[in-house]
Parts: structure tokens; sequence; C-alpha cells
């Protein structure tokens, strides 16, 4: 690898450690290394930065050198435990894999997010139906007499709560 190669990955994991900084005070972008790279394969550099710029090192002249490093270095450093220089083959494959493991974490909150909002809708109409409950502890009281347990001596404490009737039916089995 020549020098000049060498030089390029230096300053670009210089000038990525540089957005760190501006960022979120860090030594690093943690996480954001793909929607910059994304940033700058755009060419667009009135567009936003796709990180926090807090002490304004985003200029025009800081846009097109690390375009230009991008390119010169034949790669992106990514962290990965540590920072690493993934080589353009590597990086296709490392990005790929990177963004379907996000897309598979955004499915599964989607998916989670959704049934908890249908179990929301759930137990807000059956809050709403008496008859439900009714029916249940109806149910629940069935229970407790073909068990034949009030003539045990619990008819008394039949509780009104279906599921205060469904534990004490459990627990006094």
């Amino acid at each position: 690898m020549s020098s000049g190669v060498d030089q390029s990955r230096s300053e670009l994991q210089a000038v990525l450690q540089a957005i760190g900084e501006t960022h979120g005070g860090s030594s690093w972008p943690y996480g954001l290394e793909i929607q910059i790279e994304d940033w700058i394969k755009a060419g667009d550099e009135r567009a936003p930065p796709q990180f926090d710029d807090r002490q304004g090192i985003v200029t025009s002249s800081f846009f097109q050198r690390l375009r230009k490093l991008r390119r010169q270095s034949n790669g992106w450093y990514y962290f990965d435990n540590a920072v690493t220089f993934f080589s353009k083959d590597q990086w296709t494959e490392k990005r790929a894999l990177i963004i379907s493991e996000w897309e598979a974490r955004r499915f599964a909150d989607n998916l989670r997010t959704r049934r908890l909002e249908r179990l929301r809708e759930i137990v807000q109409l059956a809050r709403a139906d008496a008859r439900f409950w009714e029916a249940a502890r109806q149910d629940a009281l069935q229970v407790l007499q073909n068990m034949n347990l009030q003539q045990a001596g619990y008819d008394a404490r039949v509780p009104k709560s279906p599921f205060k009737v469904i534990a004490l039916t459990h627990t006094q089995l």
C-alpha cells in the first residue's frame, strides 16, 4: 500500500474523529458512520450534515476534503468494537449487514409496538364491556359449582371479581 493511501486513511480517521468531537464531544461518531457516508456520497455540500455540528467545523472545504479522503482511502472507517478500516469491498458487505440488522430491529420494534397497541385496544374494549365481565364471573362461578367447592363451605366467600374467583379456584385445588 502506498504512503499516499496510508496518509489519506490517517486523515480520514482524523476527520471522522473531529466529527465525533463536534457531534457529541466523543472521540468517534459512534453509529453515524453510514449516515455520514451517505451525506458525502450525495455530493450536496449545502445539505445539512447527518450529525450535530456544535463546533461549526462543517464548511464547503471540509465537505470536499472529506469526500476526497474517502475516495483516496478506497474504503471507510467504522467502529466495530474498535475503530476499524474496511476496504471498499469489505465495507460494502459490512454496510449491508449493518443496515439489515437495523431493519430487523426496526421491524421487531414495530411489531412489538403494534402488539402493545392492539393489547391496549383489547383491554380498553374489555373494560368497557360489562356483559363480558359478568359472563366471565358467571363462568368462574360455574367452575366452582362443578367442582363442588360451594358444598365445602366456600359459597360465602365467592367474590364478585372473576379474577378473584379464578384465583380462589386455583388456590383451593
